[in-house]
């Protein structure tokens, strides 16, 4: 019969390794990992697709993308391992049937086949979450005269050689690193078989825009966190593009926050508080901790050999714990999933769950992606394939020139450009010699009403009155900062984060020019845009005129609009001044200097 080639089993069984664990014990289904043995400290490297060795540093140890599918026992047997070049487990089953089919043609048995060459993941229990890689051989009648047969077929490749050679039936074979640093076998579990996985790096806890691979940037448009795309372009003007993700360095999302509204903590605070009150009356409060710690929304790479290991697209998976081991409970939590999708309060994620008929059953795993029209939606496994792109995204860091968040000051006036801005983050003025943010302290009963600056850090949820040199966007950033500061001072204009019907009844001024005169007007509109600021009505139904203070180093000069007369002396600060010292001051709407 015509010898197998048989490829180096031994690097299959090398790099099944899988993820690195929770604490709770509980092993995340897909991620992209770098591995190292505990014992040596050296990192598994590819040499190709099918051939490693544990000699590597970390700097140049391979990246593994890794799924298992978790067993009754707590143990997980892995499904996929891709490497640059192909899946091993995929690889690993070619070998499987090769020998399957030598064995056929010698009439021998193949049952064991399956055990033999399933690669089990198990929790050593160490605080540092490292694992054994195991492999289980059963009882195996005549298995010298198999082993003969497979070894032949082998045609005297060491690596099978290898393997076959040190499978003892009626026992679990620990990977270990051996002697002379090459990967081995141990019937017995010691210090040299203990395995660590390293995530490879998550997106930073910062502020990003969040692209959907087939369907452009997500854009946060209402209160319910629905969502609709927008383009490249576009996003750098829209605070509804901007998202602060929060997340640990094992991709476990604690915040995914845009326009004020929260889609992870909210999502996880409704499952998470329904979960304490259906097992109230059945869990103890260690079992209800560990149920409770794993319900979460985690990012996962999609890195597969298809995807060529572009690191940077993700799954957003969201999990409920697993309440298997408590039967009464399982059962009463399936019972009540429809209601709580059914809910009023059911946040965005929830009701794309309960829109494509899906339950959130116990250890049941559910994505986040968007359908064709841009709106969220949720899937499960099954549909994963059919979505394709539209279930992956990307995260682009809010930190470059490529990347970057801008005003977009659409009124001109005096050779600057202004706007009105409310965001629910905090930002810095990327270049304040060119943009500055303004709030109104006061509105003047007569005469000017002056802004005041803002220096340093313009604070989350502040409503401001941006001016700027020029319309060019670049010219224009704004880096969105994570910031407790807050605005104490008074400020009478007011925000928004989405359209709102406040214009109907004339209650609203806005900002623009009439008359050659820069102020806030009576709206005509229907509504105030969302991110945008205003001022109520005033009492004498008359427009707020505004004057900027002079910036010192550009010299602007910012004629008041009002044309009447008015002996009052003004500081820049709007201020009335009764006996000016030498100086700038605002009189009869126009700067005048007392020397």
């Amino acid at each position: 019969m015509k010898k197998i080639i048989f490829a180096l089993i031994i690097a299959t069984f090398a790099l099944s390794a899988n993820a690195r664990l929770r604490q709770n014990g509980k092993l995340p289904q897909q991620d992209v990992y770098k591995i190292m043995n505990t014992y040596t400290k050296t990192w598994v490297k590819l040499q190709h697709s099918m051939l490693a060795d544990i000699t590597g540093t970390e700097a140049d140890a391979s990246e593994l993308y890794v799924a298992h599918k978790t067993q009754a026992d707590g143990e997980a047997v892995l499904t996929t391992l891709s490497g640059d070049g192909g899946d091993m487990i995929e690889t690993l089953n070619m070998i499987k049937g090769l020998i399957e089919e030598v064995l056929k043609y010698y009439n021998k048995p193949t049952w064991f086949l399956d055990a033999m060459f399933e690669l089990h993941l198990v929790n050593t229990g160490d605080a540092d979450g490292s694992v054994y890689l195991c492999v289980d051989v059963p009882e195996i009648e005549g298995w010298d005269e198999i082993k003969e047969i497979i070894l032949d077929a082998a045609d005297g490749q060491e690596a099978v050689t290898y393997y076959i050679n040190h499978m003892v039936p009626g026992n679990r074979h620990y990977m270990h690193v051996d002697y002379d640093g090459s990967f081995g076998y141990s019937t017995q579990a010691g210090i040299t078989t203990k395995w660590v996985m390293n995530h490879i790096a998550y997106p930073e806890t910062k502020f990003y825009y969040t692209k959907n691979v087939e369907a452009d940037y997500m854009k946060v448009v209402d209160e319910g966190f629905t969502t609709e795309t927008t383009s490249l372009l576009a996003r750098n003007t829209k605070p509804g593009a901007v998202q602060y993700m929060e997340l640990d360095e094992h991709g476990f999302m604690a915040k995914f926050r845009s326009q004020g509204e929260e889609l992870v903590a909210n999502t996880l605070s409704q499952l998470r508080s329904n979960i304490t009150i259906v097992a109230s009356q059945y869990a103890s409060s260690e079992d209800l901790s560990d149920i409770l710690a794993d319900t979460y929304i985690r990012l996962g790479h999609t890195n597969t050999s298809e995807d060529k290991f572009e690191h940077d697209t993700y799954l957003m998976r969201l999990h409920i714990g697993d309440m298997s081991n408590n039967p009464a409970l399982e059962a009463t939590w399936n019972q009540v999933c429809e209601s709580i999708l059914s809910s009023s309060n059911s946040n965005a994620v929830l009701k794309a769950v309960k829109a494509a008929n899906l339950t959130i059953k116990s250890d049941n795993d559910l994505y986040i992606a968007m359908d064709e029209d841009g709106a969220l939606k949720v899937t499960d496994i099954n549909g994963l394939d059919e979505l394709g792109d539209l279930a992956k995204w990307k995260f682009d860091l809010i930190d470059s020139d490529d990347n970057f968040f801008a005003a977009a000051p659409y009124v001109e006036f005096d050779g600057q450009y202004f706007t009105t801005l409310y965001t629910d983050f905090a930002y810095d003025i990327v270049n304040p010699s060119e943009v500055k943010a303004y709030v109104v302290p006061e509105i003047a009963e007569d005469g000017a009403t002056a802004l005041v600056k803002i220096n340093g850090t313009v604070p989350a949820c502040t409503p401001v009155v941006i001016a700027a040199k020029s319309r060019v966007q670049f010219s224009n950033m704004l880096q969105p900062v994570v910031s407790d500061a807050t605005y104490n001072g008074t400020n009478k204009l007011l925000g928004v984060f989405f359209d709102e019907k406040k214009a109907v009844d004339n209650s609203t001024y806005t900002l623009r020019t009439e008359n050659d005169q820069l102020g806030f007007y009576r709206s005509a509109d229907t509504f105030i845009p969302g991110n945008e600021a205003w001022l109520e009505k005033q009492d004498n139904n008359k427009p707020v005129i505004i004057v900027v203070p002079e910036d010192p180093s550009t010299a602007i000069t910012t004629v008041i609009a009002d044309k009447k007369q008015d002996s009052t002396i003004y500081d820049l600060m709007g201020r009335k001044v009764a006996s000016p010292a030498p100086g700038i001051y605002i009189q009869n709407r126009q700067k005048i200097t007392i020397k």
